[in-house]
């Protein structure tokens, strides 16, 4: 036999499913110790499981389909009824939506925070550094074309028109400084040697020129020169003067090796000193007589000119300069000589230092 309460669910049933029909949803509220509604969009049964010891009563709310389904600014309410009162759906309110309006609204409720000035200064930085990477990369390098062309022109300059003015200046100090006396030849062969004899070895004796470009020593010849190599090595000087004369016209050094024996043989020892210094211009003096009275005194004399001959020719062959002193010594007649008759007076050094280094000049030309 059904009680009175249990025909009352019984005939509430039928009602209850038509009401879900038509709402399409449920609200159920479980008690236990405090009520919860639910709503949700579903044409199901909402079966509730409250626990044990807990009392079930089910409603309906016929308003839950319109508010599911609306999605428009309606929203579905979550509510807590903890026995002093039921929690509005407006205190406590969470949507559910579909598609792009719930991407749009969870990005919406986001917020980052950013650093301008660190974004600024970042992005600046970024900015130069592709600015220098460009220009690096566009920069122009010269081609060989290019280099070639810079030649081209370096070459087309008239070097004769520039060396001529080079001796021209050189020549107008070079006159002015022998002017002066022993300071004019310091200049003028401050970037020589002078290789020689007791006559070359004046230029030191004398103090015309420091004592370690003076090669030269009494009594020696040509044979001498190989043993200044070193003092040439340490010195590397850009013209190297050589003078020999009488004490090779004594020993008749390359006699033996016929008509040019002496020029071979002073050609071999100058070679020596250009093994370490190749790149020095060699300047070979002429032998230049004593006095008349000295000359017949001692016959060896006689053969000056023919080492003259041949100290010219092989300057010509070489391309070394032959410097031409006749001049100066006049035959042995010229006011140049020391009582011997065969050595110089020390004002004579000027004279002759600016006669080596004009021939020299002249030469380059």
């Amino acid at each position: 036999m059904i009680g009175v309460s249990d025909k009352k669910y019984e005939n509430e049933s039928d009602s209850l499913k038509d009401v879900l029909k038509r709402s399409k949803g449920t609200k159920s509220d479980s008690v236990h110790g405090s009520g919860m509604g639910f709503g949700f969009d579903s044409d199901d049964e909402f079966v509730s499981k409250s626990g044990t010891n807990s009392d079930t009563d089910s409603d309906v709310d016929a308003n839950a389909g319109k508010r599911f389904d609306d999605r428009n600014g309606s929203d579905s309410s979550l509510g807590f009824d903890s026995g002093i009162g039921s929690v509005s759906s407006s205190d406590f309110d969470y949507g559910f939506d579909t598609g792009a309006d719930s991407v749009f609204h969870s990005l919406k409720s986001m917020r980052f925070g950013f650093d301008k000035k660190k974004v600024l200064i970042v992005a600046g930085v970024l900015a130069i550094v592709l600015c220098g990477a460009g220009f690096a990369m566009h920069k122009k390098k010269p081609s060989l074309k290019e280099g070639n062309e810079v030649l081209a022109k370096l070459e087309q300059r008239n070097l004769d028109e520039i060396n001529a003015q080079v001796r021209e200046a050189k020549t107008a100090e070079m006159n002015a400084q022998i002017a002066n006396g022993s300071d004019g030849i310091g200049t003028l062969m401050a970037d020589a040697v002078v290789v020689g004899d007791s006559r070359a070895e004046a230029f030191g004796s004398y103090g015309f020129m420091p004592s370690d470009r003076v090669l030269a020593g009494i009594g020696d010849t040509i044979l001498k020169i190989e043993e200044w190599k070193d003092s040439v090595a340490a010195l590397r000087p850009s013209v190297i003067y050589v003078s020999y004369g009488p004490n090779d016209l004594t020993a008749h050094l390359g006699s033996d090796d016929g008509p040019d024996g002496y020029g071979k043989l002073l050609e071999k020892q100058i070679d020596g000193l250009l093994e370490v210094d190749p790149g020095a211009t060699i300047a070979i003096n002429s032998i230049m007589l004593p006095t008349p009275e000295k000359q017949a005194a001692e016959e060896w004399w006689a053969n000056t000119d023919d080492y003259n001959r041949q100290i010219r020719e092989l300057c010509e062959r070489r391309g070394w300069v032959y410097v031409d002193n006749d001049a100066l010594a006049d035959g042995g007649n010229a006011a140049i000589y020391e009582p011997d008759g065969e050595h110089f007076v020390p004002g004579f050094y000027p004279i002759w230092a600016q006669n080596m280094a004009m021939q020299v000049m002249n030469a380059a030309k």
